[in-house]
């Protein structure tokens, strides 16, 4: 089975976590992981319809955190959840504090 994770992202000091966090609560409580895995690279999120990421979308705004998503935070949400379906939980982890750590 997939590492997906646990959803904590103690690993991110920044706004992005309660994001990520309710995200990825959102697609295990749907039980979409292996939908989104399978889902095409380069897909606008935010303008598609699929039941799937309606079922998610759903069930992401139970929670206060997902009203206050902007188009571009959704998307980056989005594909970091895409990519952790693919790739698993360790390699976002690790993808992401290696750029975390980039100077600019």
């Amino acid at each position: 089975m997939p590492d997906y994770g646990d959803g904590n992202f103690d690993f991110i000091e920044t706004y992005e976590r309660d994001y990520l966090r309710n995200a990825h609560w959102a697609i295990t409580e749907t039980g979409n992981w292996e939908w989104l895995s399978s889902y095409l690279e380069n897909v606008d999120f935010s303008s598609n319809f699929r039941p799937e990421l309606v079922s998610i979308n759903n069930k992401m705004i139970e929670q206060d955190i997902a009203g206050l998503h902007s188009g571009w935070s959704y998307e980056m949400t989005m594909g970091c959840m895409h990519y952790i379906a693919r790739n698993g939980y360790q390699a976002f982890k690790q993808k992401w504090i290696r750029n975390a750590n980039k100077v600019l």
